[in-house]
């Protein structure tokens, strides 16, 4: 449970440090240098948040396993696997679409 309640410490951190309407601005002043180490301090945050989610999936699957059948186990993967492709396809339509309304405001 704390692990989970520092992830969403993180989470909301992020939120914080890069919103979407400051995406691109500098509403701190950064320098160059700070600008640099900010976004190390992002990419670390980033994967950290990464490995910590991973390892959450990873410890949910484990117990799971412990009271699904086979099926049941194998059913819930193909499930997963399909959100994820789902998801990749409206990632990548939004990312289509942010890049178009882009070059139409240029």
């Amino acid at each position: 449970m704390r692990k989970f309640n520092f992830i969403l410490l993180l989470i909301f951190a992020g939120q914080v440090f890069a919103s979407p309407a400051e995406r691109g601005k500098n509403p701190l002043g950064l320098d160059e240098a700070q600008q640099a180490q900010m976004q190390a301090v992002k990419q670390k945050q980033h994967e950290r948040m990464q490995a910590a989610r991973e390892e959450i999936m990873a410890d949910s699957k484990a117990e799971m396993a412990t009271f699904l059948t086979t099926e049941q186990m194998e059913k819930l993967e193909s499930m997963h696997e399909h959100r994820k492709e789902h998801a990749q396809m409206r990632k990548h339509k939004s990312h289509k679409k942010h890049r178009k309304n882009k070059r139409n405001k240029e």
